[in-house]
């Protein structure tokens, strides 16, 4: 168990917030696999549970930009590669 779940547990917001910043894991699980954000929860632990799943948030927007752009980069190389190939054609037409 992290010092994260303690804080989580006990419902020190100040606590996460501070391990938080100096680059605790989030996903972190303790001996019977329950997450930050689960005890959290489970001992009403509201303002815990606002700051853990604010970075959590911010990750998976950040996960559906950078899928987005690679996805946009990997069709202007497909397009790139089908001009090409189109103009290879048109060489040996």
């Amino acid at each position: 168990m992290t010092a994260l779940h303690f804080a989580a547990i006990e419902g020190s917001a100040s606590t996460c917030r501070l391990l938080i910043d100096e680059g605790a894991s989030l996903t972190a699980v303790d001996d019977k696999g329950r997450t930050l954000l689960k005890e959290a929860k489970s001992r009403g632990n509201a303002e815990c549970v606002a700051i853990l799943e604010a970075p959590t948030a911010a990750a998976e927007v950040a996960v559906k930009e950078s899928a987005e752009a690679a996805a946009a980069t990997a069709k202007e190389a497909a397009e790139a590669a089908c001009q090409l190939v189109m103009d290879a054609l048109q060489v040996h037409a």
